[in-house]
């Protein structure tokens, strides 16, 4: 998540822009923080974020395959 807001838990990106760590992935799959929006919290998005690093990872697997 882009933020231009500076807080202790952003990491600086660029050009005034911080990027915020809204969830982390631990246990096989992503988890909230306690300052996490509700909506990311959520198990749909949880589902969704899982869904969308399963579909990365294969195209990483297969970007590398010959």
């Amino acid at each position: 998540l882009a933020s231009p807001k500076d807080y202790a838990h952003r990491i600086y990106l660029r050009d005034g822009i911080y990027a915020e760590i809204t969830l982390r992935f631990y246990r096989k799959t992503f988890q909230s923080w306690e300052w996490s929006y509700p909506d990311y919290r959520s198990p749909t998005y949880v589902a969704i974020f899982n869904r969308i690093r399963k579909i990365y990872r294969n195209q990483l697997e297969n970007a590398n395959t010959p």
